[in-house]
């Protein structure tokens, strides 16, 4: 009986081993976004993949630095601008109007739209969002 579970132990160990490599691999991603070279705060950044529909955002700070919430699948990805999140807590039962900041150029609020294209590799990315 012992070396029973001995060996079960052992298959369990070697199988949260192998487990735990990813077969798909992700990048994470962070930058400072700009519109006409000065760093840009009141929106989120957006970036979606429209071929696999993967996607993350991150909400601009003081300085216009983001970091998206969730690593990405390496690829081509559209960043948009989006509004910031909002907290629960402040969130209410009614619907948030989508306000887009006149700064920033109408094409940038869609993913439809935008022409930013870049591509996520595996690892650390740092990629500036830049409006000229």
């Amino acid at each position: 009986m012992n070396r029973f579970i001995a060996l079960l132990i052992s298959c369990c160990v070697g199988l949260a081993f192998v487990g735990c490599s990813n077969p798909n691999p992700v990048g994470t991603v962070k930058g400072t976004a700009t519109v006409k070279g000065k760093p840009y705060s009141k929106a989120a950044v957006m970036f979606v993949s429209l071929e696999t529909g993967h996607g993350a955002s991150g909400d601009l700070d003081a300085e216009g630095k983001y970091q998206l919430s969730d690593p990405l699948p390496v690829g081509k990805y559209t960043v948009y601008f989006a509004p910031k999140s909002i907290a629960p807590e402040d969130a209410t039962a009614a619907p948030i109007p989508m306000q887009m900041d006149k700064v920033v150029p109408d094409k940038y609020w869609s993913e439809s739209s935008s022409d930013i294209k870049v591509d996520v590799k595996e690892g650390t990315n740092e990629i500036p969002v830049e409006i000229k």
